[in-house]
């Protein structure tokens, strides 16, 4: 990333806000969708996924559409791992985690964090064997969102002890006193 110290907040400024657009669009265009909204009610959250299934997944369109979310779901876990594994990476580095010599090493051949990558890749596998008798889509999205919020927390707790001891040069983004407000809050 260039400039990081400047630019980083600025881009997740923005992908919350293109998310939060999106994902309204998103809901208001399937609420929309729905012909009987007292039976859909009736129904519960079932009802997106009967309209999804009687009207969209029919056409060749739905099935391009399905074909779509598999693979925006199969790139969100790999972002998510490769996000994690880089924050191990990081924190074990920094001597922030058990079997950091291992975790915070460099592999010479391929320049990359090799053991904090597989170590990720073990820990998600097992997640995945874990919640797959559920269903495998409820797998896919919890290794997901377990991922994304564990390579997100990790940063703002060490931040939230670290802020005003060892942690005292910051950037041109600061929230000041709210900080540790929202970091607990988070």
């Amino acid at each position: 990333t260039v400039n990081a110290r400047d630019t980083v907040h600025k881009g997740m400024i923005q992908s919350v806000l293109w998310s939060l657009i999106f994902g309204f669009v998103l809901i208001l265009v399937m609420v929309l969708a729905i012909p009987d909204l007292k039976a859909a009610a009736g129904e519960g959250w079932a009802s997106f996924f009967n309209l999804y299934s009687r009207v969209i997944l029919g056409s060749w369109v739905g099935k391009l559409m399905l074909i779509g979310v598999i693979i925006a779901n199969f790139l969100c876990a790999l972002a998510a791992m490769t996000s994690t594994s880089r924050m191990v990476y990081a924190f074990a580095r920094d001597g922030g985690l058990p079997f950091s010599n291992l975790l915070g090493s460099v592999s010479k051949q391929h320049r990359t964090p090799n053991a904090a990558i597989w170590a990720t890749f073990v820990a998600c596998s097992i997640l995945v064997v874990i919640t797959t008798p559920l269903n495998a889509f409820a797998a896919l999205s919890t290794g997901c969102a377990m991922y994304l919020y564990l390579s997100y927390g990790m940063p703002v707790i060490a931040g939230l002890f670290a802020e005003g001891k060892t942690w005292t040069t910051y950037g041109k983004f600061r929230l000041g006193g709210l900080s540790k407000v929202f970091a607990v809050i988070v």
